[in-house]
């Protein structure tokens, strides 16, 4: 009996040292540059693995001279007003545009806000405004 107890009393006193450890380890970790979230390198993985990943993820943006602008999800909306674009050539005869280059990957589409000052002169009224392109034509 005396031997479980001395177990049991050795178990508890390794478990409370190694809690005060973790605890001294967050201490110290919490003042660093590193902070809590510290994750060790990865030494596992090749590097044409590492490469790969890399070379992946770098598809997803544009790159940071574009301020990783994330490529678009085209939907069939978007598809229509990107073509209507290619296609203004053929729209307004009396213009010259350049040719017409690929559907592009990486792009934004903004919304055009209205300036109040010019509300009765310049504004488009609710009937003539298309939720797309292809609408407004």
């Amino acid at each position: 009996k005396d031997l479980n107890d001395d177990l049991v009393s050795v178990r508890e006193l390794s478990n409370s040292v190694k809690d005060m450890q973790d605890q001294a380890l967050d201490s110290v970790l919490s003042n660093s540059l590193v902070g809590n979230q510290y994750v060790p390198p990865d030494t596992k993985t090749s590097k044409k693995e590492k490469a790969r990943r890399r070379k992946a993820q770098a598809e997803k943006t544009a790159g940071k001279g574009w301020f990783d602008l994330p490529a678009t999800e085209m939907t069939p909306e978007i598809k229509q007003d990107l073509k209507v674009l290619q296609m203004r050539n053929f729209i307004f005869k009396d213009k010259f545009y350049k040719k017409s280059d690929p559907l592009p990957k990486y792009f934004q589409v903004g919304h055009v806000v209205d300036n109040a000052a010019d509300f009765y002169s310049t504004r488009t009224t609710k009937k003539q405004r298309g939720n797309t392109l292809v609408e407004e034509l």
